[in-house]
């Protein structure tokens, strides 16, 4: 089904294709996820150690992956120590987007207000395992793939409708005390439900590209407590947002995106529980061809779907 999306005909007047099938990029990056838990006058927030990242992504056809590397050298010693494996996999096709997220975290820290210091908690641990799925509406005119810097031009500016869902399994372990009698709640939560956002691409001069999106879903839960062994059931809400400029060169693209997305969970003494990810990059891509494409590139998801897209 995804792979007759992906064969959808597009406005030449609009949408453009790079002339170089693959693409190398560079980039720095701050990218993490932290723990949040919030009532109307305390605020208890949990970050990892993580310094900035060194990030390399190869891309062909509708497919990239990606891998970030931090450097241990570059933490602030006085936020303790963070060990971090997050890998990503993204499909951008013409109608649709889907990503998949292996996420492993241990190590975070929190800054405390009143004493002004840093308390670092080293065994805290969250898993987030699972993905994303994006249906694009108006994709003749709106390239979603020139919106994330993959496989297309945005020619002239343009919107569009974004309908989809996600699915994720999320492990939260060894919660630190909040306040004396507080403890925050060792969870292991699968969740899953629609979103619906919107997209637009900014055309500021022929290859000057601006695209901001934001979306809102609905998530059911089933949130286990790792202490007490119960399962619940219940409805919350998710929000995600991000902001791309990016230079659209055919050999070479440079470029700013940041993006920051929550998903909230089951309330602890009162306290909204959220989990967000946060993201900001500066990168340049070298986009080339090879003389022979190498048989292993020849192909990605779609053609395994479905090869006669192709």
């Amino acid at each position: 089904m995804w792979c007759t999306w992906s064969m959808a005909q597009v406005d030449s007047l609009y949408i453009g294709k790079y002339k170089h099938t693959y693409g190398v990029t560079g980039s720095l990056m701050q990218e993490f996820l932290s723990l949040n838990y919030q009532e109307e006058k305390k605020e208890f927030n949990f970050e990892p150690n993580r310094p900035l990242n060194i990030g390399l992504a190869f891309s062909w056809k509708n497919s990239s992956l990606s891998y970030n590397q931090g450097f241990s050298g570059m933490r602030d010693k006085q936020k303790g120590k963070s060990t971090t494996v997050d890998l990503q996999y993204h499909l951008v096709g013409k109608k649709f987007m889907v990503d998949f997220y292996f996420q492993q975290y241990k190590g975070f820290y929190r800054f405390d207000e009143d004493r002004k210091a840093y308390f670092s908690f080293d065994d805290l641990r969250i898993n987030r395992y699972g993905g994303k799925f994006t249906y694009v509406f108006n994709s003749d005119k709106f390239s979603i793939g020139a919106a994330n810097n993959k496989n297309n031009i945005q020619k002239k500016s343009a919107g569009a409708l974004l309908l989809g869902g996600s699915s994720f399994l999320t492990v939260i372990k060894n919660t630190p005390e909040l306040l004396e009698g507080i403890q925050g709640n060792d969870r292991r939560g699968f969740s899953f439900g629609p979103t619906i956002g919107y997209a637009y691409n900014w055309v500021l001069w022929r290859k000057l590209l601006v695209s901001p999106s934001f979306s809102v879903g609905i998530n059911a839960i089933f949130d286990e407590n790792l202490q007490t062994k119960n399962t619940v059931f219940y409805v919350n809400g998710e929000i995600a947002s991000t902001l791309n400029l990016a230079y659209q060169g055919e050999e070479w693209g440079v470029g700013i995106r940041s993006s920051l997305s929550a998903m909230y969970f089951d309330k602890v003494e009162g306290y909204t529980t959220e989990l967000s990810s946060k993201s900001f990059s500066l990168f340049v891509t070298k986009r080339f061809s090879m003389k022979k494409d190498p048989k292993i590139f020849q192909y990605d998801l779609i053609d395994l779907l479905n090869p006669s897209v192709y």
